[in-house]
């Protein structure tokens, strides 16, 4: 940002034309001195540069540089908006194209297989984690995407309490 100040100001009389010449106690409130230094400041023809900074921002020229740094942002940002939209839109066909392919999973996926046990096998309580059961073969359940499966459902809370794990 400091490399975006002027290089060369207009001269201190030139700024206070362009500020409609304010008088010394106007400019000293707005600055925050006392009126004899600005006196001294026009009596000199010449302000510290500080002071030529504050005021070159406020005249035609200060606000004719943000308007123009505003402008370009603007245009640079939207071309960078226009950019990602065009970007999105190329990865949302490859995506398309990718899954139009095939019905596969991927390694990371929940899973592609939910295990379904008939309600006829009873469990076995024989202190084992499964709770005795014999898991058949899987039977393959179509699953949505971002659908949460439970491979193993856990026994119903009566079970468990009088297990004594409640």
């Amino acid at each position: 940002m400091l490399n975006r100040l002027p290089r060369q100001l207009p001269a201190f009389p030139d700024l206070l034309a362009d500020l409609g010449n304010p008088g010394s106690a106007v400019l000293a409130r707005a600055l925050g001195v006392t009126d004899r230094t600005v006196r001294r400041w026009l009596v000199d023809g010449n302000a510290p540069r500080p002071v030529l900074l504050a005021l070159f921002w406020l005249t035609r020229w200060g606000q004719s540089e943000v308007a123009c740094e505003a402008h370009n942002s603007a245009v640079m940002h939207a071309g960078m908006v226009g950019c990602l939209q065009r970007e999105i839109a190329s990865l949302r066909r490859e995506l398309g194209r990718v899954l139009a392919l095939s019905e596969f999973g991927s390694a990371n996926s929940p899973s592609a297989v939910h295990v379904e046990h008939e309600p006829d096998d009873e469990p076995q309580d024989d202190g084992r984690r499964d709770g005795g059961r014999e898991i058949g073969p899987a039977r393959r359940v179509p699953v949505t995407v971002g659908k949460v499966i439970q491979l193993f459902p856990r026994p119903d809370r009566q079970h468990d309490a009088e297990r004594g794990r409640a």
